[in-house]
This record gives C-alpha cells, sequence and structure tokens, in this order.
C-alpha cells in the first residue's frame, strides 16, 4: 500500500525503517488503516507477513517504537512481549516527571490547540490538560 509505505523511511534491509508520520502519546506510529486508527508496526507486519494471529500482537525485535521494518517485527504472545522487554533491560525504567517552567505553562495555557501545546512543550497532552483545569481551579502546577 503506497500510501503507508510513503511515510516509512525505507533504508537498508537491515537497518530500522523509522515511521514519519503521526505518533500516539506512547510514541508508536499511528495510520489509518481499514476504517480504524493502527499501530504502524502492525500495518507492516500485516501488509508484508499476512494477518496477526489472534491472540497476539507485534513484537520489535530491535526495540524500536517506530520502526516498521518487517524483518524487525514478530508475532508473539503478550507475556513474550513483556519477557522481551524485560531482557532488553527497557523494563522498570522510572518514569522522569517534567516540571515545566511558568513560560511553558503559559504556552500550556493559551495555546490554542492543546496537542499542539503538548507538541511545543514536548509533553503529553493529558499533561496540557491537567494544566489547564488546574488553572480553571485556581491552583499551581509541578
Amino acid at each position: 500500500m503506497e500510501r503507508f509505505w510513503n511515510k516509512v523511511d525505507v533504508g537498508e534491509p537491515t537497518a530500522c525503517w523509522p515511521w514519519n508520520a503521526g505518533k500516539s502519546a506512547f510514541g508508536y506510529g499511528r495510520f489509518g488503516f481499514r476504517g480504524a486508527n493502527w499501530q504502524a508496526h502492525r500495518v507492516a507486519y500485516t501488509l508484508t507477513k499476512g494477518e496477526v494471529p489472534d491472540g497476539l500482537v507485534v513484537m520489535h525485535k530491535c526495540n524500536n517504537r517506530v520502526c516498521c521494518n518487517p524483518a524487525h517485527l514478530d508475532a508473539g504472545t503478550q507475556g513474550d512481549n513483556c519477557q522481551h522487554t524485560k531482557s532488553s533491560g527497557r523494563a522498570g525504567r522510572p518514569q522522569l516527571r517534567r516540571v515545566l517552567t511558568d513560560a511553558e505553562i503559559a504556552i500550556a495555557i493559551r495555546t490554542a490547540n492543546y496537542r499542539e501545546a503538548a507538541s511545543i512543550l514536548k509533553v503529553g497532552h493529558r499533561k496540557v490538560l491537567a494544566i489547564r483545569k488546574q488553572f480553571r481551579n485556581g491552583g499551581t502546577q509541578n
């Protein structure tokens, strides 16, 4: 499907092929496919290897969430995926909480589109929504 592959930076057969379009809040590529919003790596798998068997997920062997190289994708159970995540050292990392400056809070409040504000500030859109809610309620943000 040309529309899909035009959004992928296809390179060497062994390299990661990054998704260059919209992404989810978790950093996975997103693509409208079959009337729904799919993860881009799942579309790549489906287009090249066939349907993902029921009950399985598409896993990145390369640990790169935006990679769409079919050679880097496998189907497995959620347990397999969790085990792979653990064995690759990606599990259990603490999430860093980003504290915004007053100027950044002003951007979050004043930018008309909350998703645009999130993109500018490099934070999740829910953080912007929480800031706006706190501001409406007269609170402060940390």
